[in-house]
């Protein structure tokens, strides 16, 4: 008895103590006044003098995206280059690319958790890899639409709105994210064309493309030179293009992958392949600086996406993890253009 008793408990400590167990408090889903004041105090503003910023975003997450396939000028196949390859000779001052290093494991899910909230991902979360529930913590887009009164829309992979709640206006699109023969290519350029001819756009977008990622778990491969994959990054950046050439005024496009793809086309590991994937950014209004996107952090995504209230008008807690700052900006023009 005394025996299974000392099991129990060394089973009991093992789970509550080694594994990453994340405590939810009440208090971090709604900001107080003092944590508000907070935030503005380090900013080194008051907050009667604070105003929000009007500006909009668009985050376009190609699944499984590996670096070649956003920038790379020896990366050519026939008809096809990666795309902001291009954009980095004709826009250098407007368009920024990094590699960037995601912490295993290396699914869809995880990386997205990790965007929202910052946090960290552990292995222990891969069984969640096929169903998803409510984030119980907060999370940058909670932010934006209950305090900030910003709207967000958001079309593809359905796990956004699994982890996210009701946070975004428009209705669910239909598209099946485990079904490896799902094209939401239509539904991605649909989503786009609303986008750019709506008189009253959301101030977030974001667009969540399975196309790549389901072709190359279908040809067990990651090669641009697969005629799948071929044909898929083709659609991607007839995407991008209808999207950047028509992109709105005052409007930041951060494109980039929640994992990378190893040589047979899966993920989910700790390969060096699985966990290198790119970021790019571009805006037509802003000048944009070269940043790096340091080791392991998948959490310096939620820093170019969620950075400090000087870019958008919502608080951000102590507890996050991620590392919230304007890496793409001066201060100086971060500043000026972002606040007041």
């Amino acid at each position: 008895m005394i025996s299974r008793g000392l099991f129990i408990l060394g089973v009991t400590l093992f789970l509550v103590g080694y594994l990453s167990i994340e405590l939810v408090s009440e208090r971090c889903l709604i900001p107080s006044t003092v944590e508000t004041k907070k935030q503005t105090q380090f900013l080194g503003v008051s907050a009667m003098d604070y105003r929000p910023p009007k500006r909009r975003l668009v985050v376009f997450l190609l699944d499984g995206a590996r670096p070649e396939y956003l920038f790379n000028e020896t990366v050519r196949k026939d008809d096809w280059e990666p795309f902001f390859s291009s954009l980095l000779s004709s826009h250098p001052n407007h368009t920024v690319c990094s590699t960037m290093q995601v912490d295993p494991p290396t699914s869809t899910t995880q990386g997205v958790k990790t965007l929202l909230t910052g946090g960290i991902p552990n292995f222990i979360e891969l069984g969640q890899t096929f169903f998803s529930s409510k984030l119980e913590v907060d999370h940058w887009l909670y932010q934006l639409t209950h305090y900030g009164n910003r709207s967000v829309e958001h079309v593809g992979d359905p796990v956004w709105r699994e982890l996210a709640g009701p946070v975004f206006r428009n209705e669910q699109s239909d598209v099946d994210a485990y079904n490896v023969y799902t094209d939401d290519s239509e539904e991605i350029q649909e989503a786009i064309d609303a986008y750019v001819m709506s008189p009253s756009p959301p101030d977030v977008l974001i667009l969540h493309s399975l196309l790549v990622d389901h072709n190359a778990h279908k040809s067990s491969t990651s090669s641009p030179s697969s005629p799948p994959i071929h044909s898929s990054l083709l659609q991607f950046n007839r995407h991008i293009s209808s999207l950047v050439s028509r992109l709105p005024n005052d409007t930041l496009l951060l494109v980039f992958g929640d994992h990378g793809l190893n040589a047979h086309g899966t993920h989910g590991g700790a390969t060096h392949d699985e966990q290198t994937t790119g970021l790019c950014a571009f805006s037509t209004s802003y000048p944009l600086g070269p940043f790096t996107v340091p080791l392991p952090l998948f959490c310096s995504l939620a820093s170019a996406a969620a950075p400090r209230p000087r870019c958008y008008d919502f608080p951000l807690f102590p507890h996050s993890h991620s590392l919230h700052e304007c890496r793409l900006f001066s201060r100086q023009f971060a500043t000026s253009r972002f606040i007041g």
